[in-house]
């Protein structure tokens, strides 16, 4: 009996548990703008922006390279190793130019290879804002190619 009850009691505790759990009611693009940090999904046509190259978020759709909306403006490139201009194009995507790190690092600069539905998960506000080029390439390789002619590595 003292079992039946003890299991009763934790069973109820529970279901209790659940129903008054801290509530998730925000979304990351949300907490973002609550926080005041500025976004590339807040972007006009033609207004040019900076993202950090660790702080910029990027995915794959389609094959094709994509910023999410909720990536932050940053204002300093300085406290970046390197950087990225964008500037949103009337087609809605976006051109880049990489910015070398000021110290004279010449690493590659690499990019995330994940799928953008994983960062969708649990983000329904979301938007993946396609990338049309970078220092005027419009793909990886070639993008590569250049920086390593240029000294990287």
């Amino acid at each position: 009996m003292k079992l039946t009850l003890t299991a009763l009691t934790f069973a109820a505790s529970l279901i209790a548990s659940g129903a008054s759990a801290f509530e998730a009611n925000t979304t990351l693009t949300e907490e973002k703008r609550i926080a005041g940090k500025q976004m590339v999904g807040d972007l006009t046509v033609g207004v040019k922006a900076l993202v950090g190259d660790w702080s910029w978020d990027t995915c794959r759709l389609d094959g094709k390279l994509h910023l999410t909306s909720s990536t932050e403006i940053v204002t300093n490139p300085n406290n970046y190793s390197r950087y990225y201009q964008i500037q949103l194009e009337a087609d809605g995507e976006f051109t880049m130019t990489f910015g070398p790190a000021k110290d004279g690092d010449k690493n590659l600069a690499m990019f995330p290879r994940t799928k953008c539905s994983e960062h969708s998960d649990g983000h329904p506000d979301m938007i993946f804002i396609p990338v049309k080029s970078i220092n005027g390439f419009t793909d990886r390789r070639s993008f590569f190619i250049d920086l390593i002619n240029q000294g990287y590595e």
